[in-house]
C-alpha cells in the first residue's frame, strides 16, 4: 500500500468520517463509487490506516481480509474520498 490517513488519531478520525465495513459482508461492488475502502491495522506500536485507492490496492485488502496467518486486529471503513483528500500526504500521486 502507498496512500496512508496521516492524522494524530486515525481510529477517531474513521469512526467519526467512516462507514464501518464488516468483512464477511464486504464486496468490492458494494463500495460506492464516491468513497474508498480504508484498512485500519494495529500493528502494535502504531496505527496504520491504507486507502485502497485503485484495483491492485483493493485486491491487497481483500487478500489480508482473508489472511488468517495475519493476527494484527483489522478495521475496515468505507470513507469518503472528498473527506481523504485532505488526510491522505500524496494523494495526488496516486489519485488520478
Amino acid at each position: 500500500m502507498g496512500l496512508y490517513i496521516e492524522v494524530p488519531h486515525k481510529a477517531d478520525w474513521l469512526i467519526n468520517n467512516g462507514t464501518p465495513i464488516v468483512p464477511s459482508d464486504f464486496t468490492p461492488e458494494s463500495i460506492r463509487d464516491e468513497d474508498f475502502l480504508v484498512c485500519l491495522i494495529d500493528n502494535g506500536a502504531f496505527l496504520a490506516a491504507g486507502v485502497a485507492f485503485c484495483e491492485q490496492e483493493l485486491k491487497y485488502i481483500l487478500e489480508e481480509m482473508a489472511d488468517d496467518k495475519d493476527s494484527r486486529p483489522k478495521f475496515y471503513f468505507e470513507v469518503s474520498k472528498e473527506l481523504l483528500k485532505p488526510v491522505c500526504p500524496g494523494w495526488n500521486d496516486y489519485v488520478k
